[in-house]
């Protein structure tokens, strides 16, 4: 059955004893919270990332390979910042 501490909290909030704050709508369609999928969507790049021109991904500049169809990067340019830390290294 019912807890007695529902039944007694059903019958404060019909007495108007208890409000119920009203539940936000932060625009999405129905349903609740979670997830996506981690990591940075479309337009969010950094310095030296490129795109394929495979496939037209951003990859970011540490990878020689694009992530989605395995081709390769540009020699033409788009050196990321890891190249250069490589190069001052001992």
């Amino acid at each position: 059955g019912t807890p007695q501490w529902l039944k007694d909290r059903r019958k404060r909030a019909e007495r108007g004893e208890i409000t119920r704050a009203p539940i936000p709508d932060y625009g999405g369609k129905g349903g609740g919270g979670g997830g996506g999928k981690g990591g940075g969507g479309k337009g969010q790049t950094k310095p030296g990332d490129w795109t394929c021109p495979g496939c037209g991904m951003n990859v970011f500049a540490s990878k020689d390979s694009c992530f989605k169809c395995g081709g390769r990067k540009p020699s033409g340019g788009g050196g990321g910042r890891d190249r250069g830390r490589d190069s001052r290294c001992p």
